[in-house]
């Protein structure tokens, strides 16, 4: 455990580090990953998808330019992209049961900026069939799709530093509630399982060359700020 006492004496910051490779499984459907990087110097990548259960499902796969929604409070605006940057294929597929196969990202377009990380959506979306392929559909028959949401970070080639290292680029600041962490590097940073004076918060990222402004704290007395890094070993599959 790290602590750090950042740009005012009334604000404590601890940093707690640990090594993590997620995977996400839901409703049967086993993703390799939850975030991916996509390096400037590689014309795609790939990621992995398993069908655990014993039913077939059909499988929608699409890329998306950053949403926001994991950016809360006052937050600088972000570059915005137009056309489409990233396609995934196949786009629509059966993936039946206990099978696994590759979709491939491959970037089509967009001029991303050269100084710093660019957040994109892959969008997975998986819709069982019904038990009973052969029955005759009823009112009381229901299928629904589950949807999950992973994180792909394109990065520039002329980003040296260890993505490891970037959250000791942060600095923290309060006045009065008003929290404010700035992020003067040019990768995103995960503020994972924040807490605020014992109460957790979802901390949500700090996007690159940004700050972002919260009504963390009282107004008044030493404000404790705990979260994690999650020394992260990024996927790029080929």
């Amino acid at each position: 455990m790290r602590q750090y006492r950042l740009l005012s004496p009334m604000i404590k910051v601890v940093i707690v580090l640990f090594p993590l490779l997620f995977s996400t499984a839901q409703a049967g459907l086993v993703i390799g990953g939850t975030r991916f990087a996509y390096p400037e110097n590689q014309s795609s990548i790939s990621v992995e998808l398993k069908n655990t259960s014993d039913r077939d499902m059909l499988v929608k796969v699409a890329v998306s330019p950053d949403d926001a929604r994991h950016l809360t409070g006052t937050v600088e605006s972000l570059p915005s992209f137009s056309g489409t940057v990233f396609i995934a294929t196949p786009p629509l597929f059966v993936l039946k049961p206990d099978k696994n196969t590759k979709i491939r990202i491959n970037r089509v377009g967009g001029g991303l900026p050269a100084d710093r990380e660019s957040l994109f959506i892959l969008n997975v979306a998986a819709l069982p069939t019904l038990e009973n392929s052969h029955s005759v559909k009823t009112d009381n028959q229901l299928q629904i799709a589950v949807r999950n949401r992973m994180k792909i970070f394109y990065r520039p080639s002329n980003l040296s530093e260890d993505p490891n290292m970037s959250y000791q680029k942060l600095r923290w600041a309060r006045k009065n509630e008003i929290v404010t962490v700035y992020n003067p590097g040019p990768r995103y940073v995960t503020l994972y399982n924040l807490h605020v004076d014992g109460k957790v918060i979802d901390g949500g990222m700090v996007a690159p060359f940004s700050h972002r402004q919260q009504s963390w704290c009282k107004s008044q007395g030493v404000c404790e700020i705990a979260w994690q890094f999650i020394i992260m070993l990024y996927l790029h599959g080929k």
